[in-house]
C-alpha cells in the first residue's frame, strides 16, 4: 500500500487517471498518511493483463495543487494550474516486462510508446 499526505496549507487533490470518471474529488489529508495506491490491486491487475483477462493497470498518480480534481465544472486536466504526474517506475518496469513477454493491450500507453519509438527507428 502506498500512503500519502500533504504538508503546508495548500489543498492537494489526487486521482489515478488524467480523465478521472469519479464525480467526487479526493483531497489529500494534512499530516495524516492515508492509502492512495494499492500495489496489491496493481499486481492482481497485471496478472489479469498477462492472462488476457483485463486491461493494463495504471502505474501513475496525478496530484492537483489548489484545485479540485475531478473538476466540479468538468474542466479538463489541461486547464488546471498545477498538475504533478507521478509515475511509479518500479511498477512501470513490471508492466514493460509483461509486454516484452507477450502481453498486449490497446489501452497500454507503454505499448504505444514502444511502437512509436520503433517506427522512428525505421525511418
Amino acid at each position: 500500500m502506498l500512503l500519502g499526505y500533504r504538508w503546508g496549507d495548500s489543498r492537494v487533490y489526487w486521482g489515478l487517471d488524467k480523465h478521472e470518471k469519479r464525480t467526487t474529488s479526493r483531497a489529500l489529508s494534512k499530516n495524516v498518511p492515508e492509502p492512495i495506491y494499492s500495489i496489491k490491486d496493481f499486481v492482481s491487475g497485471l496478472v489479469g493483463f498477462i492472462q488476457d483477462r483485463g486491461l493494463s493497470p495504471s502505474c501513475t498518480l496525478y496530484f492537483f495543487l489548489g484545485q479540485q480534481w475531478p473538476d466540479p465544472k468538468n474542466k479538463p486536466w489541461e486547464k488546471k494550474l498545477i498538475m504533478v504526474e507521478v509515475i511509479l517506475t518500479t511498477l512501470e518496469k513490471l508492466k514493460e516486462m509483461a509486454l516484452a513477454n507477450g502481453a498486449t493491450s490497446l489501452q497500454s500507453s507503454v505499448d504505444l510508446q514502444i511502437s512509436i519509438e520503433q517506427m522512428m527507428e525505421m525511418c
